[in-house]
């Protein structure tokens, strides 16, 4: 039996007041610490880390952010919907029959396998609109990327796929919440490698 809520609503209502103003200036406090050539990406997946995505958005961008990070495409056609036109970037690879979404939407997608690869290729093809994508490397987190033995290999292979603009190469520190950990150390001496 749910005993969360009774006729008068829940028992224990919970709010988050979010000041917008810290968003814009934490962005532009983080901005500061990076080369002016640098580019920038707030990440507001899972609506903001609950704090509202459009809100959240809006606030980086006016804080000095030059793109938006989801984890979903869903996510970033919300995003789309609500008038952004700055680019965004999917950081997981979706099911396959997103491809014609990212695409029409211009998205930028992270990609490590040849499947997701080929499915843009072929949208990218039909639309006659190229698809950006930057290489996810597995250096440590052990989720989703291309294995470091595998990335030339990898390169070579999706570099050859038609409509496909290979514009970078990204990892995920598995310890970056503890700056000095030196699995982070590790983990970039094999990105870099």
């Amino acid at each position: 039996m749910d005993t969360s809520f009774t006729r008068e609503g829940p028992i224990r209502p919970l709010a988050a007041t979010v000041d917008l103003s810290r968003i814009r200036g934490n962005v532009r406090f983080l901005k500061g610490l990076t080369p002016p050539d640098c580019s920038f990406m707030a990440v507001v997946k899972a609506n903001g880390y609950g704090h509202g995505d459009v809100q959240a958005a809006r606030a980086a961008l006016d804080g000095g952010a030059d793109c938006l990070g989801v984890a979903l495409v869903e996510e970033a056609l919300r995003l789309r919907g609500a008038g952004f036109d700055c680019p965004i970037f999917v950081l997981f690879e979706p099911p396959t029959r997103a491809a014609n979404a990212v695409v029409e939407n211009h998205l930028t997608c992270g990609v490590y396998t040849l499947q997701w690869a080929q499915a843009l290729s072929e949208a990218s093809r039909l639309k006659s609109t190229p698809a950006t994508v930057h290489i996810k490397v597995d250096t440590g987190m052990r989720r989703v990327g291309v294995y470091p033995e595998g990335v030339g290999w990898f390169a070579g292979a999706i570099g050859q796929m038609p409509g496909l603009d290979v514009e970078g190469i990204y990892t995920h520190l598995a310890m970056s919440a503890d700056p000095g950990n030196p699995f982070n150390e590790r983990q970039l001496g094999i990105f870099e490698e």
